[in-house]
Formats: structure tokens, sequence, C-alpha cells
């Protein structure tokens, strides 16, 4: 297995790519050092209805904000800690 470094921006814009495309199940060390799996999306078509809930400030570059399919909801992963990614 090739390790890819998800901290390089192409790299990074690659899986947002396939994260806006649909399903995708990625791989990451949580901080407390288990390894989880989660099937995220950033399309449209899997995101929940939008609410206006103001602004968050500006995004950290460090971190990737994504629905987690199965949990229905908000989650966050480091890019540092990202393992794997294998679009559905």
């Amino acid at each position: 297995m090739i390790k890819t470094d998800y901290t390089i921006t192409e790299n990074k814009q690659q899986v947002r790519d396939l994260l806006t495309q649909g399903e995708v199940q990625l791989t990451f060390t949580k901080s407390n050092g288990d390894t989880r799996l989660m099937r995220a999306s950033l399309s449209a078509e899997l995101l929940p209805p939008a609410k206006d809930i103001g602004s968050a400030g500006p995004p950290n570059p460090d971190l990737q904000v994504v629905w987690d399919l199965e949990a229905a909801a908000w989650r966050s992963f480091k890019w540092e800690r990202l393992a794997e990614v294998a679009a559905k």
C-alpha cells in the first residue's frame, strides 16, 4: 500500500472533489488513537437541507468538515490523520 500525504493541497482537492461527487469511505485516526471508518459526503444530493446558521469564522485548513452519512451529522477530521480514501 502506498501512503498518500493528504496534507498536500492537490491531494486535499482530490478528496474534496470525490466528496462533492458522492459517497466516500474515509479511514482516519481519531485523537484518542482509535481507527475510524466513516461514510461521508459533501454532495448536495446527500446533505440535509441548508439552514441559515450564520458564519462560523474562517475555515481551519488542517480540518475537513463532512456529512457523516451513518450518523446523519456534521463531523470533521484532521488531514494529517487521514489514512485512506475510497470512493463508493
